[in-house]
């Protein structure tokens, strides 16, 4: 219910999650997790296993179906803080990264951004690898500009192209053909 947890005021589903604490997340890169689903944290887990959420909605959050017929709060629905990212790490060195989104690393969901999803990215695997020095590279637009030709350069390269170069091949052929009757 809070416009300023989501990227488009006609699309609530492109969340834009409040950030937790941990290693991945310490960038502070502002991620958008479209159609995220809520990760449910159970209140008793295993000795030796931690989980930390990454990213959490604001508290006026709510679920509704993927197929829903509008993104009003449906009756009985409770409006509510969802974990939509989170990490777990088991006692043996095990690690695992839940990010709750089937559009996080979608390109358009990472240059409305600015990198963010994908500095988040390569910071996960950073972590899951024991790495701090993994080297990256920031993403390029490949987007060119447009080529633009004066008029005057578009005429002569029209005359050089069509009628120029045509004659010089025609005139190799008859400078061929020629040499060739006389021997």
């Amino acid at each position: 219910t809070d416009s300023s947890h989501y990227y488009n005021a006609q699309a609530p589903y492109y969340l834009i999650p409040e950030i937790g604490s941990h290693t991945v997340t310490e960038s502070g890169s502002t991620v958008i997790l479209p159609f995220a689903h809520g990760i449910n944290i159970a209140d008793s887990l295993p000795t030796g296993l931690n989980v930390t959420p990454l990213y959490t909605t604001s508290s006026g959050a709510y679920t509704i179906a993927i197929d829903a017929e509008t993104v009003q709060m449906p009756e009985g629905a409770e409006a509510r803080s969802i974990c939509v990212g989170a990490v777990a790490e088991n006692a043996a060195n095990g690690k695992l990264i839940w990010i709750a989104s089937n559009g996080f690393t979608v390109d358009s969901m990472n240059q409305a951004i600015s990198g963010g999803n994908y500095a988040t990215f390569v910071a996960c695997a950073n972590w899951v690898c024991g790495e701090s020095d993994i080297p990256s590279a920031s993403p390029l637009a490949l987007t060119t500009g447009t080529l633009s030709v004066s008029a005057t350069s578009a005429g002569l390269l029209s005359v050089i192209l069509i009628f120029l170069i045509p004659l010089l091949f025609v005139g190799y052929g008859l400078f061929c053909v020629i040499r060739r009757k006389r021997r």
